[in-house]
């Protein structure tokens, strides 16, 4: 699909940013406060969305301190 079949708009790319910045503020209090924490991955299309949102906090984190299993 190219972009203009997906109408992805400014907004919808600032909006997705948004909640990314969010979600990842949410990983960094997650993994200070409850660390060790692990994520029970089911598979499913949101599970998906996290698991790549906590990959990504675990490459810049020096001691990947939230887990994944499925």
């Amino acid at each position: 699909m190219t972009p203009s079949l997906l109408n992805i708009t400014p907004e919808l790319t600032a909006s997705v940013a948004a909640k990314t910045v969010a979600a990842q503020a949410l990983l960094a209090e997650i993994a200070g406060d409850w660390s060790p924490a692990t994520f029970a991955n089911s598979l499913g299309a949101e599970d998906m969305v996290l698991t790549d949102l906590i990959a990504g906090f675990n490459a810049n984190t020096p001691a990947n301190p939230i887990e994944i299993f499925s």
